[in-house]
C-alpha cells in the first residue's frame, strides 16, 4: 500500500469513527496511528488481538510483554502502556467520584461527611454539585496537600460550578487542627460564594466545616439564610 493509499485508508477509519461503526481490531488500528505515523497498522492490530483477545487486555499488559508480538518496539509498547494506564486512572477517578451519596439529604449528609472527612491530616474544600432535582452528580475536589491549611480563591469556586452547570451546590471543608467554628475566612468565601450563587441562579444549599468535634452547618446556624438577604440587599441597592 503506498503513502498515499494509507493515507486515504485513515481518513476513511476517522471518517467511520464519527458513525460509531468502528470494530473492536478498527478502534485498535485507528489508535495505533498515533503510535506509528507512515505505517499501515492493521496487521499489527490483528496480531496485537490474536496474542491478547481483547483491547482490553492489550492496554493492561506489561511493556516486555507487548514487546514479545512482532512489530511492537519500546515506542509502540511505551504508548500503549501509557494509553492503558491513563484508563486505569480515568476508572479510579469516576469510582472515587462516586462514594458520595446520590442526593442532598442533610442529615444523611452529614453521617457521609463524617466518614469521609475523619481522620484526614490535610484540608480539604470540596464542591458537592446538584442537579435541578438535588441529585449529586459531581465532586470537585480542592486542597493544597499541606497540613492543617487550603488557600483557594472564591472565583475559583464560582468557576467550577458555573462551568458544570450546577443548579446547586454543597461546600464542605474539614478543619484538621481546632474546632468545627467559622473562621473569619470562611465567612468571607462563604458570603462571597453565596453573593455569586444568587447572581447565577445557583442553590446554595449548606456549607459545612468539620473537625473532630463536630459538624458546622451554615444554614442550620442561621448564617447562610442572613448571607443571603445581604446579598440581595446588595444586589437590589
Amino acid at each position: 500500500m503506498t503513502e498515499h493509499e494509507h493515507g486515504g485508508h485513515r481518513n476513511r477509519l476517522r471518517a467511520k469513527l464519527d458513525t460509531g461503526a468502528l470494530c473492536e481490531h478498527e478502534y485498535l488500528e485507528l489508535l495505533l496511528f498515533y503510535a506509528i505515523p507512515r505505517r499501515n497498522t492493521n496487521d499489527l492490530a490483528h496480531r496485537l488481538l490474536a496474542e491478547f483477545g481483547s483491547v482490553h487486555k492489550i492496554l493492561s499488559a506489561t511493556k516486555e510483554r507487548l514487546m514479545r508480538v512482532k512489530g511492537v518496539g519500546n515506542s509502540v509498547a511505551s504508548f500503549l502502556v501509557t494509553i492503558g494506564k491513563m484508563v486505569e486512572y480515568t476508572i479510579q477517578g469516576h469510582e472515587e467520584n462516586h462514594r458520595y451519596p446520590e442526593e442532598f439529604i442533610p442529615n444523611a449528609f452529614k453521617a457521609y461527611i463524617k466518614q469521609e472527612y475523619e481522620g484526614s491530616l490535610c484540608e480539604r474544600l470540596d464542591l458537592y454539585l446538584l442537579d435541578k432535582n438535588n441529585k449529586i452528580f459531581m465532586r470537585k475536589c480542592f486542597t493544597s496537600k499541606e497540613f492543617g491549611r487550603v488557600s483557594i480563591a472564591p472565583e475559583e469556586i464560582i468557576k467550577a460550578i458555573v462551568s458544570e452547570d450546577a443548579s446547586g451546590v454543597v461546600m464542605v471543608h474539614n478543619h484538621p487542627v481546632g474546632g468545627c467554628q467559622p473562621s473569619k475566612t470562611d465567612d468571607k468565601t462563604t458570603k462571597r460564594v453565596q453573593l455569586q450563587c444568587n447572581l447565577t441562579n445557583v442553590v446554595f444549599c449548606d456549607h459545612f466545616i468539620y473537625s473532630a468535634d463536630g459538624i458546622y452547618s451554615y444554614y442550620e446556624s442561621g448564617k447562610l439564610v442572613e448571607m443571603s438577604k445581604q446579598a440581595m440587599e446588595q444586589l437590589n441597592a
